[in-house]
């Protein structure tokens, strides 16, 4: 198993989604939003969390991966929420890992894993961070064959 293809097809994502213009930065290396340009949001991190490794006598080891993806929002108007655009940039990140032409099938990043699925709560912490910063975390996780 080769961890960089996978982590490159799961970022693939997030790049088709600055392409569309639905976020304005995208990056594998995360800023801390205390020194986080907001001129840049919306932006949307990826960040790797570990490797489980179960190997099995015999038999290949399996990996599970767990990603999450980071997103900054920013809405310098006081009296607005900041729900709507992270909420419309949740939905846009959890659509695309899922397979609208067939939502019983699992993705598989075109092949490269067994699954990757959004796997627990995605926390949203709204308007709490300096500088009219909104922030999400979407935790993932990839399982390989």
């Amino acid at each position: 198993m080769t961890t960089e293809p996978i982590m490159a097809a799961l970022f693939a994502y997030l790049t088709a989604l600055q392409s569309a213009g639905t976020v304005e930065y995208v990056s594998r290396r995360i800023q801390h939003w205390d020194g986080f340009n907001s001129a840049n949001c919306p932006a949307v991190f990826q960040i790797e969390n570990g490797i489980d490794v179960v190997q099995t006598r015999h038999q290949p080891p399996k990996f599970t991966y767990s990603v999450d993806w980071w997103i900054y929002v920013a809405q310098p108007d006081d009296s607005q929420p900041m729900t709507p655009q992270l909420n419309a940039i949740i939905d846009a990140l959890v659509t695309s890992i899922a397979t609208p032409s067939d939502p019983s099938a699992d993705n598989t990043l075109g092949g490269l894993v067994q699954r990757v699925y959004v796997s627990g709560k995605v926390e949203i912490a709204e308007g709490a961070l300096t500088g009219g910063l909104a922030v999400a975390v979407i935790p993932l996780t990839i399982l390989t064959a």
